[in-house]
């Protein structure tokens, strides 16, 4: 999936293109993990146009926790970006005293638990 082209309507349609690419090619995935919550949109799209549903045959769960994560149906399931605290860290490492160093910095992104998720359908 091409995900440079971070418009919102180009991430819609990445998602429903990888989608539909996917299932095209004889894939028939059990979960999807979208990048972001706008291509969960295209994906779910792609799936229901598949005839699969979400998340009966197919679960779902993306990264953002935006508006439209509660609003799809079945509401998504995402991690939320704590946006606040990656930029308050980001400018403390910024202004502290010495030279930055390469490290790792976790923030945690809490699970919002809705109803994309479901248990794997079987055959």
């Amino acid at each position: 999936m091409d995900t440079r082209d971070l418009s919102k309507g180009a991430a819609r349609r990445s998602g429903g293109g990888a989608g539909e690419s996917l299932l095209a090619a004889g894939h028939r995935p059990r979960a999807l993990v979208c990048l972001t919550d706008r291509v969960s949109l295209g994906a779910y799209q792609a799936l229901a146009d598949a005839g699969l549903s979400v998340p009966g045959d197919v679960s779902v769960v993306s990264f953002d926790d935006q508006d439209i994560a509660s609003a799809l149906r079945p509401a998504l399931t995402t991690l939320k970006l704590q946006h606040y605290q990656l930029g308050r860290l980001a400018v403390e490492l910024i202004l502290g005293d010495g030279p930055l160093q390469a490290a790792v910095h976790r923030v945690p992104l809490p699970l919002r638990e809705r109803a994309s998720i479901g248990a794997p359908a079987q055959g």
